[in-house]
């Protein structure tokens, strides 16, 4: 689970199923900003995703009577921002993905995070040229934002649906760079219009900032996140008796072949 040690009492972790997914440290190391870490994770192609914010006993409630704001960015993207507070049995925020409003009818939906592959093409087409190198350096990235607040007054900003098109980028826009996935939304359900609020922050700047970047397991042994897995020997699978008998077939065919090549004059 991803913690920050000067900010005690808050963890983020990304889960899949329900289970955290394993979390790989930067081989950079630790950032020298601080409030902020960095892990990887393993993406798997389809899986649905959840990213989760627990704030437990040990957090400091005491200053200036605020409330926790928790902003998720998924690919450099702004998807939900959500509030904990002391008052609050459960300390835990889950989300699992947006919403959105559909242009012509004004029905909002829930639509659920999932890993994609990316596909890379090697002719840029004309809707893929406007694609800036800011967009393509956060993809594959999940990043949540935690910071004091107190609310004020009642807003909301709509959300326009976004469709669902599968994310094609030029190879030559990827290359050096090991992503192998984005973020794509499920075509999502019916939903309530999500309930308007708005906040002013207390600090200057998050209190806390977890940053999660996420690729296949291929990428993360690309950019030596894991260790490369080694082909394992056919042979350690085999019984002692039958590694023998290997042995003496060997070792007959040599003779047999030096036999039949002649023994070398004196």
């Amino acid at each position: 689970m991803a913690v920050i040690s000067n900010v005690p009492g808050i963890r983020v972790t990304v889960r899949v199923n329900g289970e955290p997914l394993t979390e790989y440290d930067d081989p950079e190391g630790e950032s020298n900003e601080c409030g902020t870490v960095t892990k990887y994770i393993e993406a798997t192609d389809g899986a649905e995703f959840t990213v989760v914010t627990e704030v437990l006993d040990d957090y400091n409630w005491d200053y200036k009577n605020h409330e926790l704001g928790n902003r998720i960015y998924v690919d450099g993207k702004l998807m939900r921002a959500k509030q904990l507070r002391q008052s609050m049995s459960t300390k835990m925020l889950e989300v699992s993905g947006t919403k959105e409003k559909l242009p012509n009818t004004g029905q909002w939906m829930f639509r659920r995070f999932k890993f994609a592959p990316i596909n890379t093409v090697l002719v840029e087409s004309s809707s893929q040229s406007g694609t800036s190198q800011c967009a393509i350096h956060d993809l594959g990235t999940i990043m949540v934002k935690v910071r004091r607040q107190k609310r004020c007054h009642v807003t909301y900003s709509d959300q326009v649906y976004s469709g669902n098109t599968e994310l094609q980028i030029p190879e030559k826009a990827l290359k050096g760079k090991a992503i192998s996935h984005s973020t794509m939304l499920t075509e999502g359900e019916a939903v309530r219009a999500p309930r308007p609020s708005s906040s002013i922050a207390i600090d200057a700047k998050p209190i806390a900032i977890f940053h999660f970047n996420y690729r296949s397991r291929s990428a993360l042994m690309d950019e030596m996140i894991i260790k490369r897995e080694s082909t394992p020997d056919p042979l350690d699978a085999l019984p002692v008796e039958e590694l023998r008998r290997l042995a003496r077939e060997r070792l007959d065919m040599k003779v047999s072949s030096f036999l039949r090549a002649g023994a070398p004059s004196l």
